[in-house]
């Protein structure tokens, strides 16, 4: 393979990665619904949790409330930072990048006792939100690589046999069939050297769909967004219903901590903010075996398996 063509397959895997990080990242952010926060305030600080794991609010020059990425520093007994530098991505006037700290003070511009800086986690792991499904992205990146390659396969049916007269023959007319022409044009001692046996494929493409939908299931999953569409297709019962408490433990290990700190906000700068899903608990569709007839919304949800 030459080095132009790897450095293509290479930049098209990585399109492909972009794509489902984007896709996921905008599915996740879309999930919460935010109070006392502009959409541009509450867009910012949700990919600060997606992309950093943590998100911080300070007082701007003037006494203006804000929302920064934080470098943490200065940790206590217990590993939770007490202090941390915002991050100025824009090189706006008004954040000073210096250290602050979460000890309250009196705060002369409000004329009130604020902590400088009051930083909070989305994950228990206080690792990026993005990071939870990373791997699964990166099988599904494997995914379509392979559906590509087996579309590519169902266009060579058979390995060709050529000579070295007729070698060249032979790869313009497979570049014919690469390029969707209607037909190829041989001459007819070419023809009769034509040899050919099939090509081994073993993959078929029933099989990279269904290993698309169960990797997507599981990213959803880790996301603690629904995916019942998906679970009525290919799981039972009792299994449904263990994924549902999977869904809710990882939708609350995220939920909590940015709830904590949108409380922690709100009672250090006397403000009111809040960010909460869209969606409640996942509640179990099945018990002893057979379907609820009632449902907490009366939705069985969409289809997020969508293959693309």
């Amino acid at each position: 393979m030459t080095k132009e063509k790897k450095q293509k397959i290479a930049e098209l895997r990585q399109a492909w990665k972009n794509h489902y990080l984007d896709k996921y990242m905008d599915m996740w952010i879309r999930n919460f619904e935010a109070e006392g926060l502009t959409e541009e305030e509450s867009d910012f600080v949700l990919k600060s949790f997606w992309f950093r794991g943590c998100a911080a609010a300070i007082r701007f020059e003037g006494g203006v409330l804000g929302y920064v990425p934080v470098a943490p520093q200065d940790w206590n007994v217990y590993n939770f930072p007490t202090a941390g530098v915002p991050i100025n991505n824009r090189g706006v006037p008004y954040i000073k990048q210096t250290v602050l700290r979460n000890a309250v003070i009196q705060n002369t511009e409000v004329g009130r006792e604020e902590p400088e800086i009051v930083i909070g986690y989305a994950r228990p792991s206080r690792k990026p939100v993005y990071e939870s499904i990373q791997l699964l992205v990166d099988e599904l990146v494997t995914i379509q690589m392979t559906k590509r390659t087996t579309r590519l396969l169902q266009k060579i049916p058979y390995y060709l046999r050529v000579t070295p007269e007729n070698e060249k023959k032979m790869k313009q007319a497979l570049e014919d069939v690469f390029d969707d022409a209607e037909f190829v044009a041989m001459g007819s001692g070419d023809i009769d050297a034509l040899s050919s046996q099939p090509t081994p494929n073993s993959t078929k493409m029933d099989e990279v769909w269904g290993d698309f939908k169960e990797t997507t299931r599981e990213i959803l999953t880790s996301l603690g967004i629904d995916n019942v569409a998906e679970k009525a297709e290919r799981l039972q019962g009792d299994e449904i219903n263990a994924n549902n408490a999977e869904i809710n433990l990882n939708a609350d290990a995220i939920t909590k901590g940015i709830s904590k700190w949108c409380e922690d906000v709100s009672k250090a700068f006397g403000t009111r903010i809040s960010l909460k899903p869209r969606r409640t608990e996942t509640k179990s569709l099945y018990e002893g075996g057979r379907e609820k007839e009632d449902d907490s919304d009366g939705s069985k949800g969409d289809d997020s398996g969508v293959y693309e």
